[in-house]
This record gives C-alpha cells, sequence and structure tokens, in this order.
C-alpha cells in the first residue's frame, strides 16, 4: 500500500484583506450605536466563519487532490520501471534459452554425426 504525498502546501489563511464595500461596512458599524452593530457585528461574524470554514474545506480538498494526483502519478512510474525490469528479465531469460537450445541442438548434431 502506497503512502500520499508529505509534501503539503497547504497552510491555514487566518484573516483575509477587507476591501471595497467590506471597509465602508466597518465604517458604518463603528458609527452606529452599540445596540445596533452588536447583531450586526454577531451576523458579520457568522457569516465570516462560514466562508472561512468553506474556504478552508475547499484548501484542504485541493490539497489533498494534488497530494493524491502527486502519489498516483509516482506509483504510476515506479509500476511502469518495474513492469520493465520484469519484461527485460523475461527477455534475457528466453534468449539464454534460445541461446542454450541452440548449443544443444548443435552438441546433439555433433554427437550423432
Amino acid at each position: 500500500m502506497e503512502e500520499f504525498s508529505k509534501k503539503s502546501d497547504f497552510y491555514f489563511l487566518l484573516q483575509g484583506c477587507p476591501v471595497g464595500l467590506e471597509i465602508i461596512r466597518l465604517s458604518v458599524m463603528n458609527i452606529l450605536a452599540a445596540f445596533l452593530a452588536k447583531d450586526l457585528i454577531i451576523r458579520r461574524m457568522h457569516d465570516m466563519v462560514s466562508e472561512l470554514v468553506d474556504c478552508h474545506c475547499g484548501r484542504v480538498r485541493y490539497d489533498l487532490t494534488r497530494r493524491i494526483q502527486t502519489t498516483a502519478k509516482w506509483f504510476e512510474c515506479s509500476l511502469n520501471k518495474k513492469v520493465d525490469l520484469t519484461l527485460n528479465g523475461i527477455r534475457e531469460a528466453l534468449s539464454r534459452g534460445l541461446a542454450l537450445k541452440k548449443r544443444r541442438l548443435a552438441e546433439v548434431g555433433r554427437a550423432l554425426s
């Protein structure tokens, strides 16, 4: 049984950079009264956690897929090398067998003559 490739490019991305409308939303939430902002902050945190989990699931899935593909390619190359070595061994054995057969036939022919 082959192991997966141990080389992984996965790392946790803990914080994204807020852009455009996200910066405006953060500014508005700072201006709003605390009781209004609290619900918005909690809802936004819930959404951000969901997005972050989805993002990391996708990244883990991509990393695992890439590692499986790398391992499969390595296994295929390894298997091809073993098959080639086996075929070469069989060819050598056949050629030695044919050479031995010719030699034996020649010896028998000389012995009968």
